[in-house]
């Protein structure tokens, strides 16, 4: 049995309103870097760290999609979601941003408990969410060294 092509879109679109309504709780937060560094949303939607802190730039919104799998999306004080996204499998592609309007795949993340009250956030790629030296968040990462743990500050 093979799908149409226009029952496919209906297919998807249903799937993308039903992730949407699956969101149940919400916290506010703000993501802590294990070198003392804040994630900022800038005006661009591009991310950076800061030591800045309580300002609406740092202030994130975790809300959770499936409690019992611990998938969230993180929403910026301007209601944009953050992406990952990527360009092949090619991890120097993997690139996090402040853009989306809603919740579907690429906004939508493992929230993973390391314990000594330090998180993860797993992407739907396999990768995971870092900051790299120079202070650029991306979504690089492969394992959960300690550019990719953060505190949840607020949590």
């Amino acid at each position: 049995m093979s799908i149409q092509p226009k029952m496919l879109h209906i297919l998807l679109f249903c799937l993308f309103i039903g992730l949407q309504s699956y969101a149940q709780e919400s916290q506010s937060v703000q993501l802590k870097t294990t070198s003392g560094q804040f994630i900022k949303i800038n005006d661009d939607g591009s991310l950076t760290s800061t030591t800045e802190q309580g300002t609406s730039a740092t202030q994130l919104e975790i809300v959770f999609i499936y409690a019992d799998k611990n998938m969230v999306a993180l929403k910026t004080s301007l209601n944009k979601y953050l992406t990952a996204e990527g360009e092949g499998r090619a991890r120097a592609h993997f690139q996090l941003s402040a853009n989306a309007e809603a919740v579907g795949e690429w906004q939508t993340f493992e929230l993973i408990d390391l314990g000594n009250k330090q998180f993860a956030f797993k992407t739907h790629y396999g990768t995971y969410v870092q900051v790299d030296n120079a202070g650029k968040v991306s979504a690089k990462g492969f394992d959960t060294q300690q550019n990719a743990r953060f505190e949840l500050v607020g949590f």
